[in-house]
């Protein structure tokens, strides 16, 4: 978690201004601040921490943490459609393949006793908002490589597992940028 709340803080200012460098200022008090992702890792892991092992509970306790904690923090730069999901009354799935799922979900990782458990868990929180297939993906790519970090898995072991199960790693910065991304 502390990883993902100081990348996103660290890399908060270049999301609106990119740069193409390796050489840049890692963190500026003036411009560095917390963001969506962050806001919403934390309700994840709260809703982690209160749902009692209860996979029934969970999905709701999910909603009501990112309702409360998100409306909390509106101004922390949430896409448009998400915002939207947070402010409304009727808190259902909106299609969206963004990465905003992946970007909060790590902390399953954490908590998953087992690969299936991680992705069970990963399933029914992406699913709240996230509902498209590479939403799920992603974020069940993510904890599964966290689960697999915590276990002690060699850096191989986990870039293997990734490779057969979800995503081909071995790409030029050419062929990513050509990626057309979607909202969160």
């Amino acid at each position: 978690m502390y990883g993902t709340i100081i990348g996103d803080i660290a890399g908060s200012y270049y999301e609106m201004n990119n740069i193409k460098t390796k050489k840049f200022k890692f963190m500026d008090k003036r411009k560095s601040n917390f963001t969506d992702d962050s806001v919403m890792t934390l309700a994840v892991c709260k809703s982690l921490l209160e749902y009692e092992n209860d996979l029934n509970k969970l999905h709701d306790i999910v909603i009501e943490n990112m309702v409360k904690i998100g409306r909390n923090h509106s101004q922390c730069g949430f896409g448009g459609d998400f915002f939207k999901w947070i402010i409304a009354d009727n808190h259902n799935p909106y299609g969206s393949y963004g990465n905003g799922a992946a970007m909060r979900i790590g902390c399953c990782g954490i908590v998953g006793n087992s690969i299936d458990e991680v992705k069970e868990l990963s399933k029914i929180i992406t699913g709240v908002s996230h509902n498209h297939e590479e939403s799920f993906k992603g974020a069940e790519a993510i904890s599964v490589a966290v689960f697999m970090a915590k276990n002690n898995s060699s850096k191989k072991e986990i870039e293997e597992y990734i490779k057969n199960n979800y995503y081909e790693l071995n790409f030029t910065l050419e062929e990513k940028k050509k990626i057309t991304w979607c909202r969160n």
